[in-house]
């Protein structure tokens, strides 16, 4: 694996020094780290770079997808047992709230009784 190289600078170095620091980018193990008041602020990367760190990332998600996509279902593609009780209980927990609120009209038709 290639190492690395990590530099920091400064905004004002970015802009009086952009067409060198572009030609430094083109080596793909250079990684600039931007600050501003001598805080972090952004990562910059050469386009080959980035084009190769994102192939990596999807691969990784997609791997990761499958996994997680096996996880969740079954063979019959139904959602495991554990899933299904999870949405039924929220179902549950969602429709007893609907029963214990009274709509904002009979509520109010209650008040207006008690102070008349």
């Amino acid at each position: 694996m290639t190492q690395t190289s990590v530099r920091y600078l400064g905004s004002r170095e970015l802009h009086r020094e952009l067409p060198r620091i572009l030609e430094e980018l083109n080596d793909s193990s250079t990684r600039l780290v931007l600050t501003i008041h001598s805080k972090p602020r952004a990562v910059i990367i050469g386009a080959e770079a980035f084009s190769s760190l994102v192939r990596q990332v999807c691969e990784l998600d997609q791997k990761l997808g499958e996994e997680l996509l096996d996880l969740t279902k079954t063979d019959s593609g139904k959602l495991s047992a554990e899933k299904q009780k999870e949405k039924e209980k929220e179902k549950a927990r969602s429709s007893s709230k609907n029963l214990t609120k009274k709509p904002v009209k009979s509520r109010r038709k209650e008040r207006s009784k008690v102070a008349g």
